[in-house]
């Protein structure tokens, strides 16, 4: 159990020390990693706006956050919430299991990520 929340700890650290980097590199100099869906089809995909939406967050924003992707920012708080979980059972039992009910949910979340990206290229 110790050596996996050391593992946690270290890789925890370790996306948040990346994440902030690159919100850090976007704030500066407006340069953002080229989503490749929209670069092949011309399309926005669900996730596009996620570094503005991340950006005006930490600005507190709200509103330009919502403008950018209100989807992702929607279902932030139990992706948020899934990933905790998930990490919390790991560190304890090494393993993850979902219940029917969160697998439910996952899969609606991820209906709505694909209706959010075919309706907002439409509009």
């Amino acid at each position: 159990m110790k050596e996996r929340f050391r593992k946690v700890c270290f890789t925890g650290a370790a996306l948040i020390a990346l994440g902030c980097a690159y919100l850090l590199i976007y704030l500066k100099s407006g340069f953002a990693i080229p989503c490749v869906f929209h670069l092949i089809t011309g399309l926005q995909c669900p996730g596009c706006g996620t570094t503005r939406m991340l950006a005006s967050l930490v600005r507190l924003d709200f509103r330009s956050a919502w403008h950018y992707n209100p989807v992702v920012l929607a279902m932030s708080p139990m992706i948020v919430c899934i990933i905790i979980r998930d990490t919390v059972q790991w560190i304890k039992n090494g393993r993850t299991k979902s219940s029917k009910i969160e697998n439910y949910i996952l899969y609606v979340m991820f209906a709505v990520l694909v209706i959010f990206g075919i309706v907002r290229n439409i509009i």
